[in-house]
């Protein structure tokens, strides 16, 4: 099984290496930064958008990136309309099967080979209705300077909260404006770090 983020990002190397245009790329603050590992080796630069394919698709209009995305598994790319295409995602998965010849799982293996592996994953959570204003209020105020052993490097409460750690790992918690859930978003370099960023989080916000 392959995620949206893990797709982007195989997208991203295939394109770099299949197109001859060169452009900055878009994601949004919780979408893989394994984007940005692929883009920098590379040369390129990476546009953080808010949460919304509509950013991106501003992105794409005005930034000539040649790629953007969501974690949610909508993307365009460059001289295609900037509205998220599963037709089109599927046809890029195609074209990279037809033009290397390999399976995926394969892809995924070379892929690996070249730049490392990330583990991201997202936790929705649903709470009590008369507990999620305290929970908001919970995240708004949690500005930890180590989690699960890691310096906090950066971050921002544009979309929630947001932390980065000094090893390229991130976290982010958002809640829902239409019911009471909570989105936790971790993406670090292991399984058990992973796991331990999870926890951490969960039992300081209560979740």
């Amino acid at each position: 099984f392959v995620t949206p983020n893990h797709f982007m990002y195989l997208l991203l190397d295939h394109l770099i290496k299949t197109r001859t245009f060169r452009g900055p790329v878009c994601r949004s603050a919780v979408t893989t930064h394994m984007l940005d590992r692929v883009a920098r080796q590379n040369g390129l630069t990476v546009i953080e958008t808010p949460v919304g394919f509509k950013y991106i698709g501003e992105c794409l209009r005005e930034k000539g990136c040649m790629l953007g995305g969501e974690e949610s598994g909508g993307l365009s790319i460059f001289g295609h309309i900037p509205e998220k295409d599963g037709i089109l995602a599927g046809l890029l998965a195609v074209e990279m099967l037809a033009v290397t010849g390999k399976r995926l799982p394969d892809i995924s293996q070379d892929f690996s080979a070249e730049y490392g592996d990330m583990f991201s994953e997202r936790i929705d959570i649903r709470t009590k209705p008369q507990d999620k204003d305290a929970i908001v209020e919970k995240m708004n105020t949690f500005n930890p300077r180590h989690v699960a052993g890691l310096k906090v490097t950066g971050g921002n409460d544009a979309e929630g909260k947001k932390i980065e750690l000094e090893d390229g790992s991130w976290l982010a918690v958002r809640a829902s404006g239409t019911e009471p859930v909570f989105r936790v978003y971790v993406e670090t370099f292991s399984e058990r770090m992973l796991k331990c960023i999870q926890k951490e989080i969960l039992d300081n916000l209560g979740l």
